[in-house]
């Protein structure tokens, strides 16, 4: 395909939503729904000890409260080129 005279392959984008630690908002506006969530997650880690749901939020108390977007792209044509290397 052309698009003004320059060529360009279609990649596949992939991404996927990841945990993440730092704050998207300001912290004046999160602070109190952090520290409730950290409550929560303590009660329910202190009062159901050695259950999934424990382990569910003792998970979720590490990978944080905000979240990250991470993106990649895919070359089509990387399986095509593993054809030209030679096998020993």
């Amino acid at each position: 395909m052309a698009v003004n005279g320059a060529r360009y392959r279609k990649f596949r984008r992939s991404a996927e939503v990841c945990g993440s630690t730092r704050r998207k908002a300001p912290k004046s506006e999160t602070e109190k729904k952090y520290a409730e969530a950290k409550l929560l997650l303590e009660t329910v880690i202190k009062n159901h000890p050695n259950t999934p749901w424990a382990d569910l939020a003792q998970d979720e108390f590490h990978r944080g409260f905000g979240c990250q977007r991470q993106e990649w792209h895919h070359n089509p044509q990387y399986n095509e080129r593993q054809k030209l290397v030679p096998k020993y």
